[in-house]
């Protein structure tokens, strides 16, 4: 179950409740929020802080913002990833009086993405490899059928059959081309 904090803020963004799952979220005490209403800023990367700011004032606008993803800094310097949504909290007369502010730690769900998606390639590599080990046997088998049957044949049939073995080895030598373009190697011209 992924951790959850929750903050309140009153309209001029200073933190009036921190619960105490934001101190493991983030490393800082509530008490460290009380004292440093900017403490918001050492906790988020620069590229954040756009968007925590747009969310804060349409809260001060009566406006719910859910579900935006950012990179939280603990106190020791890990970075990890969590959700924040702000919500707007109305006095009996319907006006924004504060916001709340909940945050979800979502580093767990984002690793294992993670893993899935290494999974995944490495599983696009080894079907490619395979799929390569097959068309490269299927090369080498006929250049050494065809090499064998020059050696053994009359000699009026080695031409033809070295012509077979010749194109087929420049059939492997474009795969090999095709491969080094693949993945953005230098390609060495020669002659096969």
């Amino acid at each position: 179950m992924p951790s959850l904090g929750v903050m309140l803020m009153d309209l001029s963004g200073r933190y009036v409740y921190v619960s105490p799952k934001m101190e493991e979220l983030t490393g800082y005490s509530p008490e460290e929020f009380y004292s440093d209403s900017r403490i918001g800023w050492r906790l988020t990367r620069a590229e954040n802080h756009r968007g925590g700011l747009s969310a804060f004032k349409h809260a001060l606008n009566g406006e719910t913002t859910t579900n935006q993803g950012f990179r939280l800094i603990h106190k020791n310097g890990e970075v990890r990833w969590a959700t924040g949504s702000c919500f707007p909290v109305f006095d009996a007369d319907g006006k924004v009086r504060a916001v709340e502010v909940i945050v979800i730690d979502i580093t767990t769900s984002k690793r294992l993405e993670e893993r899935l998606r290494q999974s995944q390639k490495m599983e696009a590599i080894g079907q490619l490899g395979a799929g390569m080990a097959h068309n490269f046997n299927n090369l080498l088998q006929g250049i050494h059928g065809s090499l064998d049957l020059a050696s053994s044949g009359p000699p009026e049939s080695t031409h033809h059959h070295l012509a077979d073995a010749i194109d087929m080895s420049r059939r492997g030598a474009a795969i090999v081309k095709q491969l080094l373009v693949l993945t953005r190697q230098p390609v060495a011209e020669g002659r096969v």
